[in-house]
Formats: C-alpha cells, structure tokens, sequence
C-alpha cells in the first residue's frame, strides 16, 4: 500500500474559551452523573468514549469490557514478504505491537472485515478470517468499528498454529505461526429503557 500520513496524536475533551482557544483547566464532567474531576485529564477508572467522559461508577452502568482475537488471512494489495519484514522489524523494538488509537481502524469492505494498521510508517489494510465469527463478536466488532466503544485498545501479535494446514501463516520456510489482532474495548451496554421501551397511548 501506498504511504500515507502519520497519525495524529490522541486528544481528550477538555475546555476551551469563547474564541475556540484552549482556556484554563477546570476539570472534567462525567457525561452521564455530573460528577467532576479537579483535573484536566482523565483520573484512573475514568474512561473516554468519543466526545464524553465517565466516572467509574457510571462506567460499569454503562459498559462492559470485550476483547476479540482477529486471525490475519491476507493484507490487501500487498505481498506477505513485505507485511511480515515491517512487522519484524517493529517486534524488535516491541512485541507484540501495540497500536494508538490514531494508528489503527476496523472497517468493511465488500462484506468482508477489515483492519487497517499504521506499520513501518505506512498504512496496511489487512483482511481478516470471519469465517468462524459467533454473532457475539461480529456484533462487537461492528460497535467497536462504528466508534461505539470507550478507550478501544488494540495490537498486533504473532502465536503458533498447528491447525487447518496452517494456511494463513506469513511463510512456510519459518516456524509455523499466524499474525492475529487483537481488540479490546468497553462496549455499550444494553439499557433497560432500549431494552424494554415504553410504548405510549
């Protein structure tokens, strides 16, 4: 693939004046409680969802925490040889890799699922084996590509295989493994008010 822009760094929601200019620090705001925090960043427990923050109280109301193992079947216009060199030579620094959230997206393309990593200083999109997916993890993963999950963490990372013939492994002249990646994220929970709505007279 083609190189591309590198990704920006994560911002928080913070405050900011009348002009749009940053202004002084005057906490955070739970989105849901009202509580407030008397510093601008998030504390511990606090988790980001977009736009909104919340206290760890309303965190657990409101969300649950999902992790999705994703195997790699192939990047996409792109050859293996080339994925796995700019793999290796990250996992010297660091395995397995660990992405920010500006350097990683799942999408789908043609009904197929789809990561798109920022490795070696370009962009790769990588197809992903959905072929034995519950409904549980294609549902999390459609929340979590559609920026429905609080504080998503992701990364990529190798594992030994022995089974289905190993197709998916990068090399067959290497130690027999399959790239996989790995998301996790806390996930909406279901309400009671969208679980049991209320039908008016």
């Amino acid at each position: 693939m083609a190189a591309s822009a590198r990704p920006s760094p994560i911002t928080r929601p913070g405050r900011q004046s009348a002009d749009g200019l940053p202004g002084r620090s005057e906490g955070m705001t739970c989105g849901s409680c009202g509580r407030r925090t008397r510093i601008d960043r998030l504390p511990r427990g606090w988790k980001a969802c977009g736009t909104q923050v919340y206290c760890p109280l309303c965190r657990r109301r409101r969300f649950r925490i999902r992790s999705i193992t994703m195997v790699v079947a192939e990047p996409i216009r792109a050859e293996w040889e080339q994925f796995r060199l700019a793999l290796e030579e990250t996992w010297r620094r660091s395995a397995p890799l660990f992405l920010t959230a500006q350097a990683w997206q799942l999408t789908t393309v043609g009904g197929r699922h789809v990561a798109r990593v920022f490795v070696g200083n370009q962009w790769w999109a990588l197809r992903l084996d959905d072929s034995q997916w519950s409904g549980g993890r294609r549902a999390a993963y459609e929340k979590i590509a559609a920026s429905q999950a609080a504080t998503p963490e992701f990364l990529v990372f190798r594992r030994p295989t022995y089974e289905k013939g190993m197709r998916y492994r990068p090399s067959r002249e290497l130690r027999p493994y399959e790239i996989a990646c790995k998301a996790v994220a806390w996930l909406p929970r279901e309400q009671p008010d969208q679980a049991n709505p209320k039908v008016r007279s």
